[in-house]
C-alpha cells in the first residue's frame, strides 16, 4: 500500500534527516494484519497506529528510526503529541463500525531496553476505547504475543479486574477502580509490579492510556474504590493518594 513521508525542509542528499513515514492501510488490510494474515518488517512488533477513520488506518513503521539519523529526537517529540488527526468525508454514506483496534503496551524482549511496545487488539466498535484498552491490557500478552517477546505481570489471572472508570466533569481526569490484584504477581521475571518504569504494572497502565488517548491528562487509582489501599501498595507505607499526571508519565 501507499506510504507518505513527511520530510524536514533542511533535508538534503548530503545531509539527510529523519522523515516521518506514514503507512496507509484500508480497515480490511489492518484487521487482516492484526489477525496475522500477513506481517510487515523484520521487527517482532508491527506498525504503530497513529490514527484512523472509518476507511483507513494510518501507521508508523516499526523501528522506522533504527539508524538514528539526524533529527530523530525531534520526530519522536512531534509524535508524542499525537499530531495526526484523521478526518471523515462528511458527504460519504455514514458507516457504523462493528469493531475498532486499540493498543495495549508491554515490554518486549525484542525491543530496545527501557521502552514499552504496542500490541493491537480488536474490540467492539461501540465500546469505550479507554476501558476496552485497559480490559485487554489486564489479560496480559496473548500466546502469540508472548512468542513474539511481549512480557507483563498481567495475565489471564488478572483478566476482568477493571471494576470501572469515572471521569471528571471535563473528561480529562480518569479514576480507575480495580479489583484487588496485589496477590497475583511475583511469578514473571520482570521488575517490581509496583514500578511506574518499564516492566511494572503501572507502566503498562499509564502507557496504555497516555500513549494513545491525548485528551487524558491525569489518572487516579483505587482498589475496590479505596485509593488509600492502592497507594499503600505502591508506596509500601501509608501516604496520601495522589493524582498521576501526563507530565509525571513523561518524566518517568
Amino acid at each position: 500500500g501507499p506510504l507518505i513521508s513527511i520530510r524536514h525542509p533542511q533535508w538534503t542528499a548530503q545531509n539527510q534527516r529523519q522523515d516521518i513515514p506514514i503507512m496507509i492501510y484500508t480497515q480490511g488490510q489492518w484487521k487482516a494484519m492484526q489477525n496475522r494474515k500477513f506481517h510487515i518488517g523484520a521487527a517482532p512488533v508491527g506498525p504503530r497506529e497513529l490514527g484512523s477513520n472509518s476507511s483507513y488506518v494510518f501507521a508508523l513503521p516499526s523501528r522506522y528510526n533504527y539508524a538514528f539519523p539526524a533529527g530523530y529526537e525531534e520526530v519522536e517529540e512531534i509524535l508524542q503529541g499525537n499530531p495526526l488527526k484523521p478526518l471523515e468525508n462528511t458527504e460519504a454514506e455514514s458507516v457504523t463500525a462493528d469493531s475498532r483496534v486499540v493498543q495495549v503496551y508491554f515490554i518486549s524482549t525484542g525491543g530496545e531496553p527501557g521502552g514499552l511496545y504496542p500490541a493491537n487488539r480488536e474490540v467492539p466498535g461501540d465500546a469505550d476505547p479507554v476501558q476496552a484498552a485497559l480490559e485487554e491490557m489486564l489479560k496480559g500478552p496473548t500466546e502469540d504475543e508472548y512468542l513474539r517477546g511481549y512480557r507483563s505481570h498481567f495475565s489471564e489471572r488478572s483478566a476482568g479486574m477493571l471494576r470501572g472508570i469515572t471521569r471528571n466533569s471535563s473528561g480529562d481526569v480518569l479514576a480507575l477502580d480495580f479489583a484487588d490484584f496485589r496477590n497475583l504477581f511475583g511469578e514473571n521475571k520482570v521488575p517490581s509490579p509496583t514500578s511506574f518504569g518499564p516492566g511494572g504494572v503501572m507502566a503498562d497502565i499509564t502507557w496504555t492510556v497516555f500513549k494513545q488517548f491525548p485528551d487524558v491528562q491525569a489518572l487516579r487509582f483505587a482498589f475496590n474504590g479505596d485509593e488509600g489501599v492502592f497507594w499503600f501498595w505502591l508506596a509500601g507505607a501509608s501516604c496520601e493518594p495522589e493524582v498521576f499526571t501526563r507530565n509525571d508519565w513523561e518524566q518517568v
